[in-house]
């Protein structure tokens, strides 16, 4: 206690010495309470850096489901033309999208763009941009004009490409990834989680190039370095978690709340895939409110939440493991909630099930659903709640394999083109990943001596590596039984190189800044 009231009377400068001591006891506590309050900061990061791993851990540790493999009708076929079925027919579906008049109108920002015979077409820009323009741009332009006229002299520039993309309404590849996810679920071939299609609800920031135009269109983030205010947008994502694609993608304003793209994901989904299959949605903990938990109850959609302490006082107070609580939006709740735009009348009544899960740290997590006991075993919910995580891994994909924020242009239209094209071929490509892992697994089904682990999965950074030029040129074939041909020879690209599964294997991760953004042990996949 008494080097206690010593280091306040240091740092309030109250004791009676000389002028000089004085100055030196003050700087020397407030140097000490500068390193205290650091000391705090330093541990709380590495509790949450703890936490996220504890998360990935358990993630990676399911056992993950998949849609069942057709069985071999002859064991002697060749396994990658038996799985290729799927690509094949979605691939079929696209090509036969692309033939349509319908989407000739469709895709033109003005009704005479694309209309003259030109070295370039529609197809063809739509080709260009869907191969991810990574490189320079006249690289990329080069390398196209090649693959379709081999030692050709044709000669395209990139003012020419650039001139004709900005005709392009960057809402077409969303239709197309409209048509690829309704033709996926159209057979009802797919995994789910005890009749339920599973999907999760997460956004993340999306680095954009700093430009006035994009600024005042997408917002900016403040920053306290040299550069001042930064380009950003919002990104959100409806995943299905299950069966590893990206139903429906926005890009959004910085500024705009996350709540509101999850209503409108789901929005979309109503009308994307009317079925009677039922949606499960897994939401993180900055999603939950009354407002939003009133809205899915209200619209029929199933949900599993993740809450932070002191939600509301009902649930933070709950001791039993499993129980149902009754929350009342009072006068002051009603209040909070209107300010903060989302109005929830005094008096409503929201009956939740609350779930307090024990962590492996021993950490207690607090979930909310809708669910009863029967549709989600309690034994069940902290693993099905972590599935959530493969959402986290597509927004890895999508930024440091697929590198969706190195756009290849600078305007509103070429960032919403590129955005919408990669989350559609990272779809194809998770599409294609499916069939060649199943490829993969009748293979060591039928010769299992041969291999030496009992599990093995697509190397991502080939499967990202092979798809670039080969995928679209593939899906853009007119001719099916070269397109089937094409798709075959992927798959069997991408199966000759498994990576083995080995359980409760980890590698030590350093999250200490590093002097480049791409160190020269990261191989890049493209």
């Amino acid at each position: 206690m008494s080097s206690c009231k010593s280091f306040a009377r240091d740092l309030c400068g109250m004791e009676s010495r000389g002028e000089d001591s004085h100055d030196s006891h003050g700087l020397d506590a407030i140097i000490n309470l500068i390193i205290f309050f650091v000391i705090v900061v330093v541990l709380k990061g590495i509790s949450i850096v703890h936490r996220e791993f504890i998360m990935m851990d358990i993630y990676h540790s399911l056992p993950h489901e998949a849609p069942a493999v057709p069985k071999l009708t002859n064991p002697h076929r060749n396994a990658s033309r038996m799985v290729a079925d799927k690509t094949s027919r979605l691939s079929a579906r696209i090509r036969e999208y692309l033939d349509n008049e319908h989407f000739r109108r469709e895709a033109r920002r003005r009704p005479q763009a694309f209309t003259r015979r030109r070295k370039v077409g529609l197809l063809g820009v739509l080709s260009i941009i869907l191969n991810m323009v990574r490189k320079t741009t006249q690289v990329e332009l080069d390398e196209y004009l090649e693959r379709i006229d081999p030692g050709g002299e044709m000669m395209y520039t990139k003012q020419s490409f650039a001139e004709a993309r900005q005709n392009l309404r960057p809402e077409v590849f969303t239709r197309l990834n409209d048509v690829l996810i309704q033709g996926y679920y159209a057979d009802g071939d797919y995994a789910r989680y005890r009749g339920f299609r599973l999907l999760a609800v997460d956004g993340s920031v999306m680095e954009l190039p700093n430009t006035p135009a994009l600024r005042e269109q997408y917002g900016a983030a403040e920053n306290q370095s040299e550069y001042g205010t930064l380009a950003r947008a919002r990104s959100s994502s409806l995943y299905d978690v299950l069966n590893g694609l990206a139903i429906h993608a926005i890009l959004g304003r910085y500024d705009r709340s996350e709540r509101d793209m999850a209503k409108e994901h789901l929005t979309a989904l109503a009308d994307l895939l009317p079925s009677d299959t039922p949606n499960l949605v897994l939401f993180d903990r900055g999603y939950p409110s009354a407002d939003l938990i009133l809205w899915l109850i209200a619209h029929n959609i199933r949900f599993v939440m993740r809450v932070q302490q002191g939600f509301y006082a009902e649930i933070s107070e709950v001791t039993e493991a499993d129980s149902i609580v009754t929350v009342r939006i009072t006068p002051d709740r009603a209040r909070r909630l209107k300010e903060q735009g989302t109005p929830v009348p005094v008096g409503t009544v929201i009956t939740l099930r609350v779930l307090k899960l024990t962590l492996p740290t021993g950490e207690i997590e607090t979930l909310v659903t809708d669910l009863t006991p029967v549709e989600l075993p309690y034994a069940e919910a902290l693993s099905l709640y972590f599935r959530r995580w493969g959402l986290e891994t597509h927004y890895d994909d999508l930024k440091n394999k697929f590198e969706i924020e190195n756009f290849s242009g600078h305007t509103p239209v070429v960032v919403e083109q590129d955005f919408g094209a990669t989350i559609f071929l990272i779809n194809m490509a998770a599409i294609v990943a499916e069939d060649a892992q199943a490829a993969a697994d009748e293979r060591r089904r039928q010769s299992p001596h041969s291999y030496k682990y009992k599990e093995y999965r697509i190397n991502r950074n080939l499967l990202v590596g092979t798809i670039k030029h080969r995928l679209i040129k593939a899906v853009m074939e007119p001719d099916a039984g070269q397109r089937d041909q094409a798709f075959e020879r992927i798959i069997h690209h991408i199966q000759r190189a498994l990576i083995p599964v080995r359980p409760g294997r980890t590698a030590p991760r350093h999250k200490g800044k590093k002097a480049n953004k791409y160190s020269q042990n990261r191989r890049r996949p493209l």
